[in-house]
């Protein structure tokens, strides 16, 4: 009993360790795209300046 209590723990943990990893990931790609969003933006203003 002892020993599947600590597995449920151990599996609990993992899954909210990497539901968290997935989370950040998720974060730091949005980030990486509005930054690349913003200066493909800036090609395009200097493209129709010129």
């Amino acid at each position: 009993m002892l020993i599947t209590e600590e597995l449920s723990i151990k599996s609990i943990y993992l899954i909210s360790l990497g539901l968290a990893l997935l989370l950040l990931l998720n974060i730091s790609l949005s980030l990486i795209n509005a930054t690349s969003d913003m200066k493909e933006s800036n090609t395009t203003d200097h493209m129709f300046l010129d």
